[in-house]
């Protein structure tokens, strides 16, 4: 309860978007089911094709964790482009400056 509190109170002060949110609502309110009722695992396997529930358990941690990874990847893509344009940007603005004091006679 507490992280689903705490995954509130990111949205609302506009820190994750609604598509995080409701992404964290899901997996806390997942963990909760199963630490609640953990027999829910015993009668998944035979839909999902996969022996038993630790390895259900392992196999979608290991889901979570690439798609963590493919969101900071691509987060980290997105800062470097930005960090680049900014460059180019001041880049261009010093040259100007250089090139407007060098025009002027001293």
């Amino acid at each position: 309860m507490v992280m689903i509190g705490h995954a509130l109170s990111l949205f609302q002060k506009g820190r994750q978007t609604w598509r995080e949110l409701l992404l964290w609502l899901i997996i806390w309110m997942g963990i909760g089911m199963i630490a609640l009722w953990p027999d829910v695992l015993d009668y998944l396997p035979p839909y999902v094709g996969i022996k038993s529930g630790v390895n259900i358990l392992i196999f979608f941690g290991f889901v979570v964790l690439f798609y963590g990874f493919f969101r900071l990847f691509t987060k980290v893509e997105q800062l470097e482009r930005k960090f680049v344009e900014l460059n180019q940007e001041l880049a261009e603005k010093n040259a100007e400056v250089k090139t407007f004091d060098d025009d002027q006679p001293s």
